[in-house]
């Protein structure tokens, strides 16, 4: 079911929406049959999701090994 990404919007009044895309187009759901999937598992999600900060601090460590390890080598000149 989470293959793709896709969108929660949750309102203080009113009901949640979710949004799936891709690169060619993208729909709201507002069906509970359809939303209530993505809405029921959102606690358990955010309790293991990493906030902003730590996201760019683990990407950054990435980032750092690969260059370390020869990544990127290969790419045009200006591009790394």
């Amino acid at each position: 079911m989470f293959g793709n990404s896709f969108g929660l919007f949750k309102y203080d009044t009113g009901k949640p929406l979710v949004y799936m895309g891709n690169h060619a187009t993208g729909v709201f759901f507002e069906d509970p049959e359809y939303v209530d999937p993505f809405v029921l598992p959102t606690p358990s999600i955010s309790r293991v999701a990493l906030d902003a900060r730590q996201s760019q601090e683990l990407l950054a460590a990435i980032a750092g090994e690969y260059e370390q390890e020869g990544g990127g080598q290969d790419a045009p000149r200006g591009v790394r």
